[in-house]
């Protein structure tokens, strides 16, 4: 009984977890990150100078390795709403919908603090 507790406890940390492994101003979605993806490889073509066809090559990885993980994300929700209860499921969702909505103001407020040149301390005299 105690081990089966833990699995659940464990499985709800990764699930609570998961929609933190993408960038923080980002929630899972159904459209690719490309406009991410297209300024990774630039940087990379500049640093490796890496060729067309490698460039091709590297956005058709990423795409795939993307819905790859977007599968598994998926049946990942799927196998834990079977294990939930209705309730716990509801209750789950709420707990990610307050995850995203601490972690979207997270970013807003660093992003506030990045464009106030005096939000590290006093105004210089």
């Amino acid at each position: 009984m105690l081990a089966s507790r833990w699995h659940l406890v464990a499985l709800l940390g990764i699930g609570l977890c998961a929609p933190t492994v993408v960038p923080a101003q980002q929630t899972p979605s159904s459209s690719p990150p490309e406009a991410r993806w297209n300024r990774w490889i630039e940087r990379l073509s500049k640093q490796l100078d890496l060729t067309t066809q490698q460039q091709e090559q590297l956005r058709t990885l990423l795409r795939q390795r993307w819905e790859e993980q977007q599968r598994l994300r998926e049946r990942f929700r799927q196998q834990l709403k079977e294990l939930l209860t209705p309730q716990q499921w509801e209750k789950l969702q709420e707990l990610r919908r307050e995850h995203r909505e601490k972690l979207r103001e997270r970013v807003r407020q660093r992003r506030l603090e990045k464009r106030s040149p005096h939000s590290e301390g006093p105004p210089y005299q």
